[in-house]
């Protein structure tokens, strides 16, 4: 599984702030039937800057912090006809990714069940399953994760999701290999929100599970 971290992480000099990321993901079903899941990860440019000025750099050269990250990470999206674009204004750094998915396609729910794909819904009777496991990196030390998961305490992971994909949510359970934690969701008329702390989601490899 690539790391689809090194893209929550856009330079290094986030690290060193807290609740500087947001992803957002929304998931809506159109007439036609298929999917649109639409991601973004981005990084405030003001966080970026303050770090860049406590390190003692007068100013932040976005192209060359791009250039540190290249959307190869992101090879596996591609197979379902992603676009991915670079998110650069005046606020906001980071990466946005959009996608068709049309699950009455046999080779696309064939390669959807193949793995396990970060951000991919997966169905399975009255639940809807979002595997986000590669936040967690192996690679790291736990202090390494555990430092992470210190910097990142206040920033979330928000999730919406069609009431056209899920007319109604009983339960939303978010599970590791030995535990399974109960979360809120908020109900906003024609779509449901579900938020997690990304310190959560950082702790170890993560699914969420979402019921009728």
């Amino acid at each position: 599984m690539k790391k689809i971290a090194l893209l929550i992480c856009i330079g290094s000099c986030c690290l060193s702030l807290t609740g500087c990321i947001d992803i957002v993901q929304h998931i809506t079903r159109k007439s036609d039937g298929t999917e649109q899941n639409t991601i973004s990860i981005t990084v405030a440019k003001a966080m970026i800057e303050m770090a860049s000025a406590m390190q003692g750099e007068p100013s932040v050269n976005y192209d060359a912090l791009f250039n540190e990250f290249n959307t190869s990470d992101m090879d596996e999206y591609e197979q379902f006809g992603a676009k991915i674009t670079k998110i650069n204004d005046q606020v906001n750094a980071g990466y946005l990714i959009d996608m068709n998915l049309n699950y009455k396609d046999k080779d696309v729910l064939k390669a959807i069940n193949a793995e396990d794909i970060d951000f991919i819904p997966k169905y399975e009777k009255k639940k809807m399953t979002i595997y986000v496991g590669s936040l967690h990196d192996d690679d790291s030390s736990k202090s390494d994760n555990e430092m992470a998961q210190l910097f990142l305490a206040t920033s979330k992971y928000r999730l919406l999701v069609s009431k056209s994909c899920l007319p109604s949510i009983s339960k939303v359970l978010l599970k590791e290999a030995k535990n399974s934690t109960e979360i809120s969701w908020f109900d906003l008329y024609d779509e449901y929100m579900i938020d997690i702390p990304m310190a959560m989601l950082l702790k170890n490899k993560t699914t969420i599970e979402i019921y009728q």
